[in-house]
């Protein structure tokens, strides 16, 4: 590519328009000075007279071809600057193709998703996000049956609520130190997810390999943290509250950084926690704190 010299602004015009009347001046004062003043006697003595004239012009080139490079260093710089904006605008405008293209994958698996009675495959149980609401109820029933186990819990009574009677495991299950409460979790976790594991376990790598996509472009930090919001918008309830023990559990602990960096829990319903202290397993970064 061959730069040329663009003479736009107002200052630059001064400065040739100044440098040219000098030179004009010039001319004159050392035509006077040779012909009125020194008035050589031969033709020798003359040309002598004109080298420092001849010297005079050399220096002006010279600063003409450090003026020309000076102008041509600012317009590559200025063309390296427009290549860097449409280089810029270029990724990012593939990455939006991209991203929308991945999350309409998202939704299209959810959609996808569904259920069916082991007894009866033809039957389908629940399908689309419902499924999620299904996962959950299996995996805290399992938490509460082994906690019962582990705890040497008895049964409750015939008039007290299911919740009465988990609040009370809960409580006489903390003065156990023989109870890991993340332990029992983990394991009714990972008990479930094998039943489930064929449209869950889809979702999961695809949900991180979509966050993990945004947090490796190029993109400024209030950018990817822009994109990471349209896809927690995108989280029903349920899908949170699994996101939160998929996280923790070995098939998704890798996910688990990007979920506090991004404050993917920020929308979590607590109250689905099979029990407060769970909160806790996660600094308050995840929770948008």
């Amino acid at each position: 590519m061959v730069c040329k010299l663009k003479i736009t602004d107002l200052a630059t015009w001064q400065l040739v328009s100044i440098g040219t009347l000098i030179v004009l001046i010039s001319c004159v004062f050392y035509y006077w000075l040779v012909v009125d003043y020194i008035k050589p006697t031969n033709l020798s003595e003359f040309g002598e007279l004109f080298g420092g004239l001849v010297s005079f012009f050399n220096g002006l080139a010279f600063a003409g071809v450090i003026g020309t490079l000076y102008y041509q260093r600012k317009d590559i710089n200025l063309q390296l600057a427009e290549f860097k904006s449409q280089s810029k605008t270029f990724i990012e405008q593939s990455f939006q193709t991209r991203f929308f293209e991945w999350l309409k994958l998202h939704h299209e698996i959810v959609k996808g998703m569904d259920l069916r009675d082991p007894l009866n495959p033809s039957k389908v149980v629940s399908s689309g996000r419902d499924c999620f609401k299904t996962f959950y109820w299996k995996i805290r029933n399992e938490f509460f049956e082994q906690l019962k186990v582990a705890s040497g819990f008895q049964n409750e009574g015939a008039e007290e609520s299911s919740s009465d009677s988990h609040n009370r495991l809960i409580n006489e299950a903390s003065l156990n130190p023989s109870v890991n409460f993340k332990d029992i979790l983990l394991r009714s976790y990972m008990k479930q997810f094998k039943n489930f594991q064929g449209d869950a376990g889809h979702y999961f790598r695809n949900l991180y390999r979509l966050v993990l996509f945004v947090h490796e472009t190029e993109l400024a930090k209030t950018e990817k943290l822009f994109y990471v919001k349209i896809i927690r918008a995108q989280l029903s309830s349920y899908e949170l509250i699994l996101l939160f023990y998929n996280c923790l559990c070995p098939i998704g602990n890798k996910f688990y950084p990007l979920v506090e960096h991004y404050a993917l829990l920020k929308n979590m319903d607590s109250e689905l926690l099979f029990y407060p202290a769970q909160r806790s397993y996660y600094f308050p970064a995840a929770y948008g704190g």
